[in-house]
């Protein structure tokens, strides 16, 4: 037997034996056996989907645009929704989408899908029944295995659909398994436009085969240019002429001593006949192979749809790449993922029925935060329309804020026409009582008996009182009557007015804590001693908008408790003069709210001062520090500083007209009936106690002992307290006067 005749029974025996290890381990198949050429020849790309995968494999621009892009895809959820956009989990197709199969979850199958759309312009994906005919699986197709049958009935002729598919195995040839028929409902064809094809789609990368060619041989090319050292070839010039042996003995010397990466550098010694070395320069023409190359990735990341800075390539500031992450958003995955929904929607509706009228497939972006919509304008517009009474239902739905109806929203300033028209009436008859004392009844002496009083008060022979009982001298006989409400009916109007005071200075106060939270951490924080990060940021806790806000709210606060003790008396024909219980009412909120404001920003000091011990002597990263601080300045904190302080300034601009009235003798604790009053609340609940008096003095002997040495003369017993004042009063009970 001759020596071909051997080797050619031997490659024989090798090609037998290929099916076997196909089927024994089909992980080896996509191996490619590695040339033992150690030259810088590149490889030509081969058009197809095959070719295109093998540059995926190896040409890295190519492989980072198409994994940036799946990677920000595959995890959004995929699921039916009904014509509200409303989320039918349990949908069959839904079932279907977060199934997957048995080897592969839905990430796994969406990455396929896009790289497959991406390299061969086709996405298919069969879908696996049951034994009952349900949708069961779904599996990812590989393009150029996947032949399209024809409808050929006259009828289509000149509207081309689809017969059914065949899916060819992924084995290599000879392998056992056999093609499979998939009918027009399993199979989800999904295809980029093919101008040129009705049947296939088109991949995008084959516009840069030309590109990426280029690029593989520019760094052939370089391979080759650095191999030498990055220095040109030169030619020794012997004018007198050499030998040929002479000529080979030079070379081999030369080749030995300066050649490879370990020589270029030493000086080359000219020998004997040899008198000048000439160099082979490049032309600048030669020298572009970098820009080019750079073109290259402009290219890829273009035509992928992937800016600059997500490819790695570009200037990657925070504000550029926050402005390219909406870029790469808007403008590339999402399109992507409404092709995807439009098409499995189309084939559920049309292909295979499962969607009712109204159903479509949605992918779920709200876990996208660029793609979020920014409502600060809307909120600024909602804010203007508000103020000149439009409904805040109304700008909730016209605006589209997603919060919802809220309670009396269906009203102007949310406040019902007839309540707020009921409180003005009683402040008006509140202030013509105050200035003009006593109706007059025809006589003339109920007028003239008022101007007197004016005149001995001024003049010091009465007692100078805001409130006048309708000028009738108090009686020696009375019976003590309670004036109260109900802290528990949010619909009365003194707890509509006080809750739309805490609502209010809720968000101011929060939005000047966010304001100072942010600018709280210098940039430089980690490599600051404790000392001055604490001196640095104690330093900018207190700021005038915050004072402002809490002052704000004692104020406005201190003025309705005037109202609603104003209200409260009206009933009975109290009347009384505004400016002096305003003005008594205000002196104590400027006092208190000075007070007020130091407490809060010594509290905001302390806790402040204990996170940032704890975090330096921890040593953790920046971003712990910046967590445990934002309770001090969150919403939660705002929202007990002004629930907390209304109360209490309320009560107190209370008790300063009750004072001043003359006709209250007592003051009555009030608190709502439900399951959220706390002990002490509870039971101070009905009890009185004199205008001077405190009710923390009436508490059960051991709630005092609870309280130590802490006392409180009205609302609140502690902190975001409920619990409200009302007047005993004494009751005309006969006489003369």
């Amino acid at each position: 037997m001759g020596f071909l005749t051997g080797v050619r029974r031997q490659k024989r025996a090798w090609g037998n034996k290929a099916p076997k290890q196909a089927q024994e381990t089909p992980d080896l198949l996509a191996r490619q056996r590695v040339s033992g050429y150690g030259g810088t020849q590149a490889a030509d790309v081969q058009d197809g989907y095959a070719g295109y995968a093998a540059v995926y494999r190896s040409y890295t621009w190519v492989r980072r645009a198409i994994d940036v892009t799946a990677n920000n895809v595959v995890s959004l959820p995929v699921r039916v929704v009904d014509a509200n956009d409303k989320p039918l989990d349990n949908h069959p197709v839904s079932l279907l989408l977060a199934r997957g199969n048995d080897q592969m979850t839905p990430a796994t199958i969406w990455q396929h899908w896009l790289t497959n759309m991406y390299l061969g312009g086709e996405g298919p994906l069969e879908i696996v029944d049951d034994l009952r005919g349900n949708p069961l699986w779904l599996w990812p197709r590989r393009p150029d295995l996947v032949l399209i049958r024809a409808d050929v009935t006259p009828e289509r002729a000149n509207y081309p659909t689809v017969a059914g598919y065949v899916v060819m195995p992924e084995q290599a040839p000879g392998a056992s398994t056999a093609p499979i028929d998939v009918p027009p409902g399993n199979m989800i064809f999904d295809k980029f436009l093919n101008p040129l094809n009705t049947w296939r789609g088109l991949a995008p990368i084959t516009a840069l085969r030309a590109s990426i060619i280029i690029d593989v041989f520019a760094q052939a090319w370089a391979k080759s240019f650095l191999q030498r050292g990055a220095r040109p070839d030169y030619a020794l010039v012997a004018p007198q002429g050499i030998t040929q042996t002479e000529k080979e003995r030079i070379l081999s010397e030369l080749m030995f001593s300066y050649s490879g990466a370990e020589n270029w550098h030493k000086p080359i010694v000219l020998e004997e006949g040899i008198t000048d070395i000439k160099t082979f320069s490049f032309p600048p023409s030669d020298m572009e192979w970098v820009e080019q190359r750079q073109f290259t990735q402009n290219e890829v990341g273009a035509l992928f749809g992937v800016p600059d800075e997500i490819m790695g390539y570009g200037k990657d500031t925070y504000e550029n790449f926050q402005t390219a992450l909406q870029v790469f958003w808007t403008l590339t995955l999402r399109p992507l993922c409404e092709h995807r929904d439009q098409a499995l929607t189309h084939h559920f509706t049309t292909k295979r029925s499962l969607l009712a009228p109204g159903e479509r497939v949605a992918t779920d972006y709200t876990g996208v935060g660029v793609l979020q919509e920014d409502k600060a304008p809307k909120v600024d517009m909602a804010v203007k329309l508000w103020s000149i009474g439009v409904p805040f239902n109304q700008l909730d739905a016209q605006l589209g804020l997603g919060i919802g109806p809220i309670e009396g929203g269906e009203f102007p300033n949310g406040t019902d026409p007839a309540i707020a028209q009921a409180m003005a009436a009683l402040a008006a008859q509140g202030a013509q009582d105050g200035q003009g004392g006593a109706q007059d009844d025809g006589d003339g002496l109920d007028a003239e008996n008022a101007q007197e009083d004016e005149q001995e008060a001024q003049q010091g022979g009465k007692t100078a009182l805001p409130f006048r009982w309708n000028g009738i001298t108090i009686p020696d006989a009375y019976k003590a009557l309670q004036l109260i409400h109900d802290p528990g009916d949010e619909n009365t109007p003194e707890e509509v007015l006080l809750r739309a005071l805490e609502e209010s200075a809720q968000r101011e106060i929060a939005r000047e804590l966010r304001r100072i939270y942010r600018d709280l951490l210098p940039p430089n924080a980690e490599s600051m001693t404790l000392y001055e990060l604490q001196t640095y940021i104690e330093q900018r806790i207190g700021s005038q908008a915050l004072n402002d806000a809490i002052d704000a709210t004692v104020r406005r606060a201190a003025d309705a408790g005037v109202t609603i003790a104003a209200d409260q008396l009206a009933t009975m024909g109290v009347g009384f003069d505004y400016t002096m219980v305003h003005t008594a009412a205000r002196d104590w909120a400027r006092a208190y709210s000075a007070e007020l404001i130091k407490g809060v920003n010594d509290t905001t000091k302390a806790a402040v001062r204990e996170s940032v011990a704890r975090w330096y002597d921890n040593g953790e990263h920046l971003d712990a520090l910046t967590k445990d601080l934002a309770p001090t300045f969150g919403n939660t904190r705002a929202r007990m500083i002004a629930q907390t302080e209304t109360t209490k300034a309320a009560a107190r601009g209370t008790l300063a007209s009750y004072e001043a009235s003359g006709v209250v003798t007592a003051m009555v604790w009030l608190t709502a009936a439900d399951e959220k009053r706390c002990g002490y609340c509870k039971d101070l609940d009905g009890k009185t106690v004199s205008l001077s008096g405190n009710f923390s003095d009436v508490l059960s002997p051991e709630l005092r002992a609870k309280l130590k040495n802490r006392t409180f003369q009205t609302p609140p017993a502690h902190v975001s307290c409920r619990c409200r004042i009302g007047a005993q009063v004494i009751e005309i009970g006969g006489g003369n006067g």
